[in-house]
């Protein structure tokens, strides 16, 4: 840590303008849940708000040289990259008067990043492309949601964010778009989560085992399912080698991730589990918790870092402060902003009125309003319709409901033990008003 600070002083700072791209369930905007308004992070406030503010305290500043490129998660990374990336990497271009940008990504950020790189329309105006735990070849809970419909089970991914982000995005748009079958209601929403698929260079990760206990693998290029977009695109991951870009790739280690899922026989005819239903999973420890290091491997530097899919943006702080030839200053308020132990996500259907008091927080919510702070968020859904997460450490959150007049309002409350890596449900109904004790 010593030399990299004094690195730091004998180097000039990188001026290059940052283009941020968050990864999947990361953004949130009128095309993808209508009646939400205009582009940010959304509920995943509390995953990327660190990180802007570490950039923040390194000297740069959101629209004058960082740029946050928002982007429809739920479509291919191909239309992603064409319809949000390449623009926003223009305006930073335009806005700072410079030639290229630095490009930070996280998750399924770096693959569309990716594909504008190794298409022709790059325009050779990326300088640093700085890959934060992107799974290149694939992540294996994406085989869960994507061939099921199904949310990973409790063992399978410990992450709570994600978690909670996965369940409040399925239940509003299962009440969007009255689908009753998630599998159904996954590819007609979220195509993009078949781009996540395990590729063929990551090899057979299926298998059946006997009553012997020897394992069979399904050979991955016989599956009913396969990740047409990035076995395509890794096909010509050769071409970055020519780019003349300076490519970082931060990875996540020392987090369980599953690596090989053992499944049933699987049954003809069925629009689940086309290729053989989970019982359980083979785990490594060289991984995140979502992405294990060997698929998040590519060309470039390779960075590792003991921490999960989400608290690897702020882990990272270091490494990339180097690589931006900048410094950070001490500071415990980010981390504070990161902390605590459990999380409740609350959607409120025909409700008119929220107030909720947190702290030294009192926020009153109206229809009209949207609100975000360190401990809450709160996104307008539809009309009386809110989707709220809170955070809670050591301490407790008060919140009343009223439901609108002459109805009756529903609470659809998930609370997330961080330790745990547990989710419980639960389905509360009111007639008029309503106060709950969140702790």
């Amino acid at each position: 840590m010593y030399m990299g600070f004094i690195k730091r002083l004998l180097l000039k700072k990188d001026d290059t303008p940052i283009v941020f791209i968050p990864g999947i369930m990361g953004s949130l905007g009128e095309s993808i849940l209508p009646g939400t308004g205009g582009y940010d992070f959304g509920l995943s406030e509390f995953v990327y708000r660190p990180m802007i503010n570490m950039l923040e305290r390194m000297g740069y500043k959101e629209e004058e040289n960082l740029f946050i490129a928002y982007y429809n998660w739920r479509e291919s990374n191909a239309y992603s990259a064409e319809n949000y990336l390449i623009p926003m990497i223009e305006k930073a271009k335009k806005v700072t008067r410079k030639n290229k940008v630095n490009i930070i990504s996280h998750s399924m950020g770096g693959i569309v990043t990716r594909y504008y790189i190794q298409s022709d329309n790059y325009k050779k105006d990326i300088n640093k492309f700085i890959m934060i735990a992107t799974p290149n070849y694939g992540s294996v809970n994406a085989y869960y949601f994507w061939s099921g419909g199904h949310l990973p089970y409790e063992d399978v991914e410990r992450n709570i964010f994600y978690k909670l982000l996965k369940l409040g995005f399925l239940f509003i748009f299962k009440l969007k778009n009255r689908e009753k079958s998630d599998i159904k209601l996954i590819r007609k929403m979220v195509p993009s989560v078949k781009e996540l698929l395990p590729t063929y260079e990551y090899g057979d990760y299926l298998f059946i085992e006997d009553k012997e206990k020897n394992k069979k693998y399904v050979d991955i290029y016989e599956m009913a399912e396969k990740n047409e977009f990035l076995n395509s695109l890794n096909k010509g991951k050769g071409t970055f080698k020519n780019k003349g870009i300076k490519n970082y790739i931060i990875i996540g280690t020392g987090v369980e991730t599953d690596t090989h899922i053992c499944i049933r026989e699987p049954k003809q005819n069925r629009e689940k589990w086309k290729d053989g239903k989970p019982i359980y999973a083979i785990k490594t420890t060289l991984g995140d918790g979502t992405v294990t290091c060997d698929s998040a491997n590519f060309y470039g530097k390779k960075i590792y870092i003991n921490s999960s899919h989400t608290d690897i943006l702020y882990d990272c702080k270091y490494p990339l402060s180097d690589i931006l030839n900048t410094s950070i200053p001490e500071t415990t308020d980010i981390l504070e902003y990161m902390s605590y132990n459990t999380i409740y996500s609350m959607i409120l259907i025909n409700i008119s009125k929220v107030e909720i008091k947190h702290s030294d927080d009192y926020i009153i919510a109206t229809e009209h309003e949207n609100f975000k702070s360190e401990k809450v968020v709160i996104r307008r859904i539809d009309e009386n319709v809110y989707w709220i997460m809170i955070r809670i450490k050591d301490d407790k959150a008060n919140i009343s409901f009223n439901s609108i007049k002459n109805g009756e309002g529903n609470i659809i409350l998930f609370k997330g033990d961080k330790d745990k890596g547990t989710i419980s449900k639960e389905n509360i109904n009111i007639k008029s008003k309503m106060s709950l004790s969140l702790e």
